[in-house]
């Protein structure tokens, strides 16, 4: 069962007990991260997250490489 980050040739992936993570923003292991359909994290780039899950407001926030939220 896949659980955690998987990297694949075209992104990061999240995993939640063999499942796509939950789609939005998620506070794992100390860090923000969105996860889009298909479990896919967004990577380096600005976005706007309106999902929140309760976390957070809806607005644009930065992402790093390794997909964690780096600043709004």
């Amino acid at each position: 069962m896949l659980d955690g980050f998987i990297t694949r040739e075209d992104g990061i992936y999240y995993y939640e007990l063999g499942q796509y993570g939950r789609l939005g923003l998620n506070y794992i292991d100390g860090y923000y991260y969105i996860v889009n359909y298909g479990g896919k994290l967004v990577t380096n780039q600005r976005y706007y997250v309106w999902e929140t899950n309760g976390l957070s407001i809806e607005m644009n926030y930065n992402f790093d490489e390794f997909g964690r939220v780096i600043s709004a």
